[in-house]
């Protein structure tokens, strides 16, 4: 009986499985005819079986899609569509689904969009010649239709087969429109990527157009001190130069030779690998030297030598007008003074300042420039001091600083009394108009008009009287900033004398005090404290991706000086489709750069000569961390970037000590 019951099920599931297949039939006839409305009941209705009636449930789904955008309900179509990617992942449909939002994102002409889902069905699909419509009608809709904003998302959307597709197109299009700097670009993230063989092709003919005439091998010489003091910065230095030029070789089958010298740090070693690298006629671009008395040595060895040369690390001003050979990869001290400034009076609303530096050069340049800006953005210096060597006793100085404050606290508070008097001939009219003039004096008298500021001079008062002197034991805050450029190490000296003479307020620095363990150990005496730097600290995100192979090269994690190779190296490397045949044609092609964006360095090249870079970032101390606050570009201070705010620690190990310089 049970084995009978069982052939009667089976019968009817095949008649009703053979119902379903002739309704599907029918509605097809209905498509082809154009009757979409009818079609669209058929399919409607076949969609809501359930499967073990209907073995078409995602050929029924796809179908109300396809009915739904040829009636013009696009928005519907779309929502049918993305119902079937996310119950049919992996359904041999799924092809024609992104087919289909292909041509739905092209009608509504979101050709980012249209692009992607035709990307994703030439991936996704085992017929060849699906595979090649979809791309044809990807090619055409970058080639002919993205606008520049849209190329951008399409070119970085994803690193999958179908981004892949994508931004070896969107390649191509900035290859036909000119475009060569984005087109290498994207060529250059895009080749240790690929793996299919139809991009590895087409991505060979697009690199061979850069190519032509190009030299098979790029020669630099690289001036760094390897030894001594510097040695350790050199070599990071040196391991990100190294590495770039190991992945771009990778990346285009270009050949790189460095001819590495340690100067140590020395002048006249500089001056002799400067001269051997002047009759080098092979070399095409210097990266060093670091200090910045060996870049005013090696300038006045390579000027009229038709070199480039580009330093890592140099900071003084007007280093650039030595030679038109010569490159400040770190934007200089005018640069970051003014961005310190902007920010400090347009973000922070600071009005009033005390500047205190080292009388040296570095000091100077700092200080002078702050102050210049300032006075531009219409604030008050209340003090300019200088000091020479470590600043160990800077108490003169902050003695003087004081007795400026405690005056100007002194003269709000007469201000703030002169309100509740009046002067005699005030007075005398009252007395003419019948006031009891006596009464009213004597009713002022008792008006305490300390009573405000009781808690602040509360140390040096007896009753309500105060005696007219200054006392370290009064906080004195009127003073909003406090500037402080410092040479590596000299935290220690200025934060514990300021928490000594009892003065607070804002602290500004220099990128010296980016000093991790100084910082740790003294943030209780600097409860505001922002600073500029010339690096942003954030990695991009691809980072780990790209320096996936560092530590197994070098056996070390890839740290500040690495990165900061690793961005000079590629600023260069960055370029060199300009290059053409020409074996020192690096000046004119760096003379047309809009800006470079690495690893972790930006560069905006601008300045009297265009050749200094003009990027600033501003740091703000909270909770023992560094906290990017804002940036500072061509066009002034860009604002506030605290969207990456709750991350670790980032401070790293600081700059090059300039006071060793």
């Amino acid at each position: 009986m049970i084995k009978k019951l069982g052939l009667i099920l089976l019968f009817c599931l095949g008649l009703f499985g053979q119902s379903s297949n002739n309704l599907f039939r029918k509605g097809e006839n209905f498509y082809n005819d154009g009757q979409y409305w009818q079609a669209l009941k058929i399919f409607n209705e076949l969609s809501l079986q359930d499967t073990s009636l209907n073995h078409q449930i995602s050929a029924s789904e796809y179908m109300v899609a396809k009915c739904h955008f040829n009636l013009g309900n696009k928005k519907r179509a779309i929502q049918k569509s993305r119902q079937f990617e996310y119950r049919h992942k992996n359904d041999s449909y799924l092809d024609d689904i992104h087919l289909l939002l292909g041509d739905i994102y092209f009608a509504l002409k979101d050709y980012n969009e249209s692009a992607w889902n035709y990307a994703l069905a030439s991936s996704e699909s085992d017929d060849v010649l699906v595979q090649k419509n979809a791309r044809d009608l990807a090619i055409n809709v970058v080639s002919n239709y993205a606008n520049e904003t849209e190329l951008r998302q399409i070119g970085n959307r994803s690193a999958s087969p179908a981004g892949q597709l994508l931004t070896l197109l969107v390649a191509e299009r900035c290859y036909a429109d000119g475009n060569f700097n984005d087109a290498f670009n994207y060529l250059y993230d895009l080749r240790p990527l690929l793996e299919n063989p139809y991009l590895i092709q087409r991505t060979k003919h697009l690199d061979g157009n850069f190519r032509f005439n190009r030299p098979d091998t790029l020669h630099f010489g690289v001036i760094l001190p390897l030894t001594g003091s510097m040695g350790r910065i050199g070599n990071d230095i040196l391991n990100g130069i190294k590495y770039s030029s190991m992945l771009f070789v990778d990346s285009t089958q270009i050949q790189i030779k460095l001819y590495i010298r340690d100067n140590e740090l020395d002048l006249a070693k500089t001056i002799r690998i400067s001269r051997e690298f002047a009759h080098n006629q092979k070399i095409n671009a210097i990266i060093g030297p670091l200090a910045n008395e060996n870049v005013k040595g090696a300038a006045a060895v390579l000027d009229g030598t038709n070199k480039l040369f580009i330093s890592p690390t140099a900071t003084e001003e007007d280093l650039t007008t030595l030679t038109d050979g010569f490159y400040q990869f770190q934007s200089n001290r005018k640069v970051r003074a003014y961005a310190l400034a902007e920010y400090a009076v347009n973000v922070m609303n600071k009005k009033r300042f005390v500047i205190i530096a080292p009388s040296d050069e570095y000091g100077r340049q700092y200080a002078n420039n702050f102050v210049d800006r300032l006075h531009e953005l219409g604030a008050e210096i209340t003090y300019q001091g200088w000091y020479s060597g470590e600043p160990t006793d800077l108490s003169k100085n902050f003695r003087r600083i004081r007795q400026l404050a405690f005056n100007l606290l002194d003269e709000k508070i007469r201000v703030d009394s002169l309100q509740h008097f009046m002067d005699i001939d005030s007075l005398l009219e009252l007395q003419n108009l019948g006031y009891d003039v006596d009464t009213l004096i004597t009713q002022l008298a008792e008006v305490d008009y300390y009573e405000p500021y009781k808690d602040q001079l509360n140390p040096i008062t007896k009753k309500v009287s105060p005696r007219y002197t200054d006392s370290l034991k009064v906080s004195l805050d009127n003073i909003d900033a406090f500037f402080f450029p410092i040479h590596k190490g000299d935290i220690r000296y200025l934060a514990s004398q300021l928490a000594h003479f009892n003065l607070t307020g804002l602290v500004l620095g220099d990128e010296n005090w980016k000093d991790e363990p100084l910082l740790r150990k003294y943030y209780t005496y600097l409860p505001e404290l922002a600073i500029v730097s010339g690096e942003s600290d954030y990695l991009r995100d691809d980072s780990e991706k790209v320096f996936s192979y560092f530590k197994q090269l070098y056996d070390s994690e890839p740290e500040t000086y690495s990165f900061l190779g690793f961005d000079v190296m590629s600023t260069l490397l960055n370029n060199i489709q300009y290059l053409g045949s020409k074996s020192n044609g690096w000046k004119e092609i760096f003379s047309v750069l809009p800006e470079f964006k690495g690893q972790k360095y930006r560069v905006y090249w601008g300045g009297v000569t265009q050749r200094e870079n003009q990027s600033a970032f501003m740091f703000e101390l909270r909770n023992q961390k560094l906290i990017p606050a804002g940036f500072r570009d061509p066009d002034g201070f860009q604002g506030l970037i605290h969207e990456k705010a709750e991350v670790d620690s980032i401070l790293l190990d600081g700059y090059l000590p300039e006071n060793e310089e």
